[in-house]
Parts: C-alpha cells; structure tokens; sequence
C-alpha cells in the first residue's frame, strides 16, 4: 500500500465495501483487459455478498474484453438516482481516466496500482508495486470472505496475464505474483482457454492494419526511438484498430535497439492518442507527464490536441531530448 492511501489496509476496505449496498464500478477510459478484468472480478465478488452492483462504460466493450463482459455485464447508461450509489474507480488515479459522464459524480474509492494518483477519491487504495489492477482486487479474497470461483479467478487471471505483457515478464512478477497465478488456476482459471481469448481473436482487418502499421515505422537518434501512426484514414479503411494497437505495443519494444517506442493513434474528433513503451532504462511516465499523461514507468500514455503531424514532430523531439540526457 502506498502514502497516497486513506486506508488503514486491505481488511479496511473489505469493512467498507461491505458497509453499503449500491455500487457503481467504472473502468478508465479506453479500457483493456486488465481494467475489465479488475471491474467483473470486484463486481462479480459483490454480487456474491448480495450487493447491487453496475458495471459502467461510456464506450463499446474491446473485442479482447469482451468475453470477459459475457461474465458480468456491462452498461452504458447511468442510473438517474446518483447520490444513491457509491462509485468505486479502478484501475486509473486520475479524474481525467474516468469515463466522462461520471467525472461529476463523487468518487467513494479509487482502487488501483499507478503511479502519481491525483487523490480526488474519498477511500484509496494503491500499491504501485502490485503488476496489475487485477491483483490488488485478488487480495480482497479473503478478507471479504467470498468464494473463490472460476468467474472470479478467469477475469482477474486475464487482467494480470495482459498487464505483464501477456506473458507474466514484467518487473513486477515477484513471488506473490506467481503464488496468485496458482491459486487462480486452482480455482478454475484455464491458462490456454484465456490465453486464446485475449491473445488470438484478433480480426483480419486489424492484422492488415497491423502490418500497414509496421511497413509504416520510423525512428530516430539511431534507432533509440521507433515510431508509427494509425491516422482515422487508415483504420476506416481496415474496418478495425483496437486490436492492431494492442499488438504494436506490445511488440514493438522487441525491436533490437530501440529505447522508447511510440505508437501515435489518431482518434475520431482528430485528437490523437499516444502510447509510450521503454525497455526499462528510461522512465516514460516522466515523459508522459510533460503531455498531461501517466501511467506506468515504463509504460505510459498521453493524449495530444494538435494534428497528427505536430504531435509526432512534438513527442519525437522530446524523447530524443530524454535518450540524449544523461541518466542518473
């Protein structure tokens, strides 16, 4: 648990959240399957007490995520009676992660495990040491007292297979980590079946989009930087992009050389979404955070209101600045 926390503990949480009987759990924004993964496994563990619970989101369900919905499902439309819910944010520390719509609301607690959470929740609780959102919610288990079942264990397997890189490989990935995985598998978690839910399903049309994507990359300071765009033409010409983006970011970082990756995603009203990865060297939450971004240390995101050209040019030239600066 870290400083930025109200709560005393885990078993403060599990006093709290069985203290009311109406919650509403949002993912972040542009959710993935870690943050799908944390929401169904909390909102299928407070059903379990006998709570009323809703899942909500602003935007269509991922392709990869879906399968994870089909075990709790989610709404797109609030209920009209707010101040009779208590709304519990996972998996993002920042107001500006939440869905749009619930930005007004009051947030009662904010679970999660990134770095530099704006404290705008009234409970938290965060352990940025954790590899995903979806083992701080495993380690509620217990001092809830519900039942560890295979919906459970399914959705919060898959939120930590996605956040260690689909492969449990991150810095993270300690003892706990792996003692978790096995108790999960135990309860009826099925590695292969996950495995093809979230890692092969991915559309024709994005596996084109993905290899224009390649066919289309760029560096910079000697292969340090690597860089590639999905413009809005590109994706509504392939009919797909979610998927295509999920695979460039995850394996861009395998080329050779390089020490920040970037992906540049334009989205519909022409903003354009950034994805930022490192090798581990260099720390591009730092970077993101120029641009009114965050996340993790070595993997990060942003959001840029300028065209697509201006935002690469701008981001290129920053991180040239980082890889050029001497670390300490």
């Amino acid at each position: 648990m870290d400083a930025v926390s109200t709560v005393r503990d885990l078993a403060h949480v599990a006093e709290l959240l069985k203290a009311h009987d109406r919650y509403l759990i949002v993912p972040h924004v542009a959710p993935d399957p870690d943050a799908y993964g944390s929401t169904c496994a909390l909102a299928l563990m407070l059903r379990q007490l006998g709570k009323t619970v809703m899942l909500y989101s602003d935007e269509p369900v991922p392709v990869t995520c879906v399968f994870l919905t089909e075990w709790f499902p989610v709404v797109h439309e609030l209920p009209p009676d707010q101040e009779t819910w208590k709304l519990i944010f996972v998996d993002g520390g920042e107001l500006t992660r939440e869905p749009g719509p619930v930005r007004t609301w009051r947030t009662w607690m904010n679970l999660d495990h990134h770095l530099d959470n704006g404290r705008f929740a009234e409970w938290i609780y965060v352990d940025t040491r954790a590899a995903a959102s979806a083992l701080v919610i495993a380690r509620l288990i217990d001092p809830l007292g519900i039942t560890l079942d295979e919906p459970i264990a399914s959705c919060l397997f898959t939120g930590i297979l996605f956040d260690t890189r689909n492969a449990f490989i991150t810095d993270k990935c300690d003892q706990e980590l792996f003692e978790t995985i096995g108790r999960l598998v135990g309860a009826g978690a099925r590695p292969d079946h996950l495995n093809r839910q979230l890692n092969e399903q991915m559309t024709m049309a994005d596996f084109k989009l993905y290899g224009e994507a390649l066919a289309g990359l760029s560096t910079a300071m000697d292969g340090k930087v690597v860089y590639t765009t999905l413009t809005r033409a590109m994706m509504d010409a392939a009919g797909g992009g979610d998927q295509a983006m999920e695979m460039l970011t995850l394996n861009l970082p395998k080329i050779a050389g390089g020490e920040i990756f970037i992906l540049f995603k334009e989205a519909s009203d022409g903003s354009v979404k950034v994805s930022l990865r490192s090798k581990g060297r260099l720390a591009v939450n730092e970077l993101a955070k120029r641009f009114n971004g965050g996340g993790h240390k070595f993997a990060a995101g942003a959001r840029f209101t300028v065209p697509m050209a201006e935002a690469v040019k701008t981001l290129v030239a920053a991180c040239e600045e980082v890889v050029a600066a001497p670390q300490p």
